[in-house]
């Protein structure tokens, strides 16, 4: 569970062999799970050894739908959606 207001989310890309994946494009668009407040996207930051991160204003309490999505040039690798409750 996160708190409402600014949270940072940290991504692990790995490939099919569990290694660190570098220098894709991830992004991130956060979004009321329930109640949508128009969907937020931003990409986030390398931190290295296939670690990505951002920060997400979380307005509300609620469950809230987090989608990654990892591309590399145009193409797309991987979308994952989680569900994040916020308090």
């Amino acid at each position: 569970a996160a708190a409402a207001g600014e949270t940072e989310l940290a991504v692990d890309v790995k490939d099919s062999t569990g290694k660190p994946l570098n220098g894709v494009k991830v992004l991130v668009t956060a979004d009321m799970a329930v109640h949508s407040m128009g969907a937020m996207q931003g990409e986030a930051t390398d931190q290295g050894n296939g670690r990505y991160a951002t920060k997400i204003p979380f307005g509300m309490a609620g469950d809230w739908k987090i989608t990654i999505e990892v591309r590399q040039g145009d193409t797309v690798l991987a979308t994952q959606d989680f569900i994040i409750p916020v308090q």
